[in-house]
């Protein structure tokens, strides 16, 4: 079962990402158009999500998975970090199924690996993201307040 709480602090140290129609690096509109959460090749349960991407040539897609279940501490760690970034620029708190990510717009900064594969290397607020919530945005005013 997933059950997932973002961590904002988490989400300033972002890397990682998958690939496929060669999307060129920079930084574009996603909307998150599959998002699974399952076992892995080698065992620990993952979530993998599949990105469509609108670049200057047209639409392409990009993969990530993120492994917040492997039994490598640094690679959890990855993951969390990654997926907390993903879920802070979504508006969501607790994850708690993976169709709460569907149909969600994101800004993807995209770079190639070693490989040539297009990765994701960042995560934020699309343009057109909905407004935060009231509790949100008390928090916002009350952070921004000078005294």
């Amino acid at each position: 079962m997933l059950n997932f709480n973002a961590d904002p602090t988490a989400a300033e140290n972002q890397g990682g990402g998958g690939g496929y129609h060669t999307v060129k690096n920079g930084t574009w509109d996603a909307e998150i158009i599959m998002c699974e959460y399952k076992q892995t090749k080698k065992g620990p349960n993952a979530l993998f999500t599949r990105l469509q991407v609108t670049d200057d040539e047209g639409t392409g897609l990009v993969f990530n998975c993120f492994n917040i279940e492997h039994p490598s501490e640094k690679v959890r760690e990855i993951g969390h970090r990654e997926l907390s970034a993903l879920c802070v620029a979504v508006g969501i708190d607790n994850l708690t199924d993976p169709s709460q990510l569907l149909a969600k717009r994101v800004k993807v900064t995209v770079q190639a690996d070693k490989e040539g594969e297009p990765r994701i290397r960042r995560y934020d607020k699309a343009a057109d993201a909905p407004a935060p919530t009231q509790a949100n945005a008390i928090n916002e005013i009350a952070d921004s307040t000078p005294f």
